[in-house]
């Protein structure tokens, strides 16, 4: 993901002058996606996949 996007707020549009909270809603994406904090899928993700 480009830097500038953790960086520049928007400029138009509903989140106008806010920056996108990426870094924040991370964590919980990969809990939910049942991934480490390292965005790697867990042996029990990758079993449950049958991979």
């Amino acid at each position: 993901m480009p830097p500038r996007l953790k960086t520049e707020p928007a400029k138009t549009g509903p989140a106008k002058g806010l920056v996108n909270g990426i870094d924040k809603m991370r964590p919980e994406y990969y809990k939910v996606r049942g991934w480490t904090a390292d965005g790697v899928p867990t042996k029990e993700t990758l079993a449950r996949l049958g991979l």
